[in-house]
């Protein structure tokens, strides 16, 4: 709200017939007609603002980047991509996660992003976890983000070879950061199935190029414990999420959320302890 008060009065216009050579550098004027407000000015003063405490003549400015260094100092979420395919409860195990975090005392959203071109429709889903007693939240509800950003995510789920390359060719797995979970089986995709001759993908490259990609890789064959088990490849993921232990939850809240959903709980849970077993010791 502040800062959309701050941009909106005063946009000024753009002519197209004026020379463009690069980025405006003066467009902004504040509500009370004041000359053009620089935009380092701008967010160094909403940055002083939202912290409070000093008078509105006090108020220092900071550049841009002072107030990029003080959003990365900064609480930060827990960001989880999950990258499952059709039928594959993807998106039962995002709502795993949202309502572990809620009971758990967080804030949490999940949205998901639908496809078409992998297989039986792939689709990437993205949680963000959120702390409420954050030291220096001030009690103010975070604004979390609707999608994943390359080099911006903490924990990768994939449930298929395939889709952890995927997660590493769009950039959401980075080395710096990122904990990327994966089975190893494997969905043919359609070009390969519609290749003349052998159009596989080379497994053992997709698995070198996560490892490279990745500050951590956890992967084994989930698709076989999984039926092992009469459950579904989810329930193996989320053994495997709590296996890691990146997440500030213990054994007993995780399967507390499998027992919530009251569907398939038996299977699941076993499932879920062959997962997190392997998290523990990866083939």
């Amino acid at each position: 709200g502040r800062l959309r008060r701050h941009l909106l009065p005063g946009l000024r216009p753009v002519r197209r017939e004026l020379a463009r050579g690069g980025a405006v550098p003066l467009v902004l004027q504040s509500p009370n007609r004041q000359p053009p407000l620089g935009l380092g000015a701008l967010v160094g003063r909403l940055a002083c603002e939202h912290r409070g405490g000093l008078a509105a003549s006090a108020r220092p400015t900071i550049g841009a980047m002072g107030f990029l260094m003080a959003m990365e100092t900064s609480p930060q979420p827990i960001k989880i991509a999950i990258l499952a395919m059709g039928g594959e409860g993807g998106g039962v195990l995002a709502d795993w996660i949202v309502d572990l975090a809620e009971h758990a005392g967080h804030w949490a959203q999940t949205t998901s992003v639908p496809g078409v071109a992998q297989r039986t429709g792939a689709t990437i889903y993205y949680v963000e976890l959120f702390p409420k007693a954050t030291p220096g939240a001030d009690g103010l509800e975070p604004v979390l983000a609707l999608m994943p950003l390359p080099g911006d995510v903490d924990i990768v789920l994939a449930s298929e070879l395939m889709e952890a390359g995927r997660a590493v060719q769009r950039g959401l797995v980075t080395s710096d950061r990122t904990t990327l979970i994966a089975s190893t089986h494997r969905v043919y995709s359609i070009t390969e199935k519609s290749a003349l001759g052998d159009g596989r993908v080379d497994p053992e490259q997709l698995l070198a190029h996560a490892e490279a990609a990745a500050q951590r890789l956890v992967c084994f064959d989930m698709a076989a414990l999984a039926e092992q088990e009469g459950s579904v490849i989810s329930a193996v993921l989320f053994g495997a999420l709590a296996g890691v232990g990146l997440l500030p939850f213990s054994r007993d809240q995780f399967e507390a959320t499998i027992e919530r959903a009251g569907l398939g709980v038996k299977s699941s849970l076993r499932a879920f302890a062959q997962g997190l077993a392997q998290a523990h010791s990866p083939v």
